[in-house]
């Protein structure tokens, strides 16, 4: 279920399971402090599990970074049912230098 405190260590138990559950189809853990390490720790494990029946990772309201968007999408063949909800992807912010002078 979304929004229950599983820190990141509590999802490593979760994708290990996931490496070899072949049954679940849903698996709602958004909003929760997983970070993107237990995010990518969770698609990784599906992605390793061939046969994986997850069609939904909720990950809502979890910032994920690139390194899980490559993984998502390097699955796309292997796993084309699979739809993950996720947050923003985190981005790379700079400052500007303001050029003006007072």
């Amino acid at each position: 279920h979304s929004n229950n405190r599983i820190p990141p260590e509590g999802v490593i138990r979760l994708a290990v399971g996931l490496r070899a559950n072949k049954t679940i189809k849903s698996l709602n853990v958004g909003r929760n402090p997983i970070q993107n390490a237990g995010c990518y720790g969770l698609l990784k494990s599906i992605s390793d599990n061939k046969d994986s029946a997850v069609e939904l990772l909720d990950l809502s309201d979890i910032f994920v970074n690139q390194d899980f968007e490559d993984l998502l999408e390097s699955m796309r063949d292997t796993f084309p049912a699979l739809v993950v909800k996720r947050g923003r992807k985190f981005a790379a912010f700079c400052r500007v230098k303001s050029d003006k002078t007072s």
